[in-house]
């Protein structure tokens, strides 16, 4: 009987062995395959080709951060150097990412391409009375400074998209695929941002305005938006960022959009709002009609395993997911109460109600 046991134990511990094998293999070779290969287009299969203006905030990026560039690079030869213009703010940094930005400045001017790198000593948050989405929506309007400057070379006139970027890992294939959205008829377009889940739910909102439903494959309520996600369509939505952004340059400039906060002197806010949700509400009042997307093809992460399994295993376990997750808007009464209590505390404070589609519980 013993005997028996042992063999059988042997065979599962064999079976496992191989089991993991097999994973690791088909892992490495996906790995590989997530890397080396284009998302959907090629750089040269997109025609008319925008002329953009590339913004970025970054801090503390050491890790990524040549791998970075070199994509931003690849991005403004696809464009033209004369077409492209360069904007990166960073500040607070305590690892080399100042310095590599250095080199990379002095790279930029050899190469000819139009740029502003702006490090800056200041903390990233100054103190503990100046929210965190303050001093967001501050260094992303840093960051968008030189496009209202035209003593630098930047003439807004200039450039057909801006290209907001986070400290993500991207290949240039991912912004093509991204500019392409909707056949480039649009005026915003974001990707899907990725850390194990979808990441950016606190800036993204379904196309009905409310919070998307789930941080897991098929992310909305919405039918509509669900059937477009299995078909790899672009999906409209109310705002979104996950990691990288493209928007028509046009509001920005006639209408001096920036990023803002809400209750910005005000240290701990009843709700809270995402400054990349509020560029939204802010673009939906002077465009009525903005079309905004969601393009499920692009993929982006904050570090290469990510990237590597946003593109590769996702793909695998979203129609197990499909099956099983049934997102929802879905609030226990208490919950809701209490987060009616608190939208009505920030009307009496002051808060906009036009900006209540970008509120978030604290």
């Amino acid at each position: 009987m013993q005997s028996l046991f042992r063999t059988r134990v042997s065979k599962r511990r064999f079976f496992y062995i191989i089991l993991v094998a097999f994973f690791f293999t088909f892992s490495t070779i996906l790995f590989q395959h997530g890397l080396s290969s284009p998302t959907f287009y090629t750089p040269d299969e997109i025609p008319n080709k925008p002329s953009l203006f590339i913004a970025a905030n970054l801090y503390n990026n050491e890790p990524i951060l040549k791998y970075w560039m070199t994509e931003v690079e690849r991005l403004a030869r696809w464009a033209g150097p004369s077409r492209v213009f360069i904007s990166v703010y960073e500040n607070g940094s305590q690892d080399q990412t100042k310095e590599i930005l250095a080199s990379w400045r002095d790279r930029l001017q050899d190469m000819n391409i139009p740029h502003s790198i702006v490090t800056d000593d200041q903390p990233k948050f100054t103190t503990d009375s100046i929210r965190r989405i303050v001093t967001l929506a501050n260094v992303r309007n840093q960051a968008l400074a030189p496009l209202f400057d035209n003593t630098n070379g930047s003439s807004s006139s200039s450039y057909d998209r801006i290209v907001y970027l986070n400290d993500i890992v991207f290949r240039l294939e991912d912004v093509v695929n991204l500019l392409d959205t909707n056949g480039g008829d649009f005026d915003a377009a974001c990707g899907l941002d990725f850390f194990g889940r979808f990441y950016d739910v606190f800036a993204t909102r379904e196309i009905d305005g409310r919070w998307v439903g789930s941080g897991d494959y098929p992310y909305f309520v919405d039918e509509t938006s669900q059937k477009l996600l299995r078909q790899g369509q672009p999906v409209p939505v109310y705002s979104c960022w996950n990691g990288m952004a493209a928007f028509a340059t046009e509001p920005f400039i006639k209408h001096h959009l920036q990023f803002r906060a809400i209750l910005p002197k005000e240290p701990e806010p009843p709700v809270e709002a995402s400054e990349c949700c509020l560029i939204f509400t802010d673009l939906r009042q002077v465009h009525k009609d903005a079309r905004v997307f969601i393009n499920p093809k692009v993929k982006v992460a904050y570090d290469l395993l990510h990237y590597w399994y946003a593109r590769t295993i996702l793909p695998l376990w979203n129609p197990i997911m499909l099956l099983y997750n049934h997102p929802n808007h879905h609030m226990e009464n208490e919950k809701e109460a209490e987060w009616t209590y608190h939208v009505h505390k920030a009307y009496d404070m002051g808060v906009d109600e036009r900006d209540y589609t970008c509120l978030q519980p604290r």
